[in-house]
């Protein structure tokens, strides 16, 4: 019974992982969507590196 177990409990852990990973992109997503709304350069500068070369077409 035990060894049936192990397998299961592990598929059910590595299951779960990617919903905490999920979580988390989403949550910074948010700050970075925040922080161009009120022009937080401080919280930007963690987000964005600094040679970054932004180009805006038309």
């Amino acid at each position: 019974m035990t060894r049936s177990l192990l397998p299961i409990a592990a598929l059910l852990l590595i299951a779960a992982a990617p919903a905490s990973n999920e979580a988390e992109v989403r949550a910074q997503a948010r700050a970075f969507d925040a922080a161009q709304i009120v022009k937080d350069g401080k919280t930007l500068d963690r987000f964005l590196a600094d040679d970054l070369v932004f180009v805006r077409g038309s």
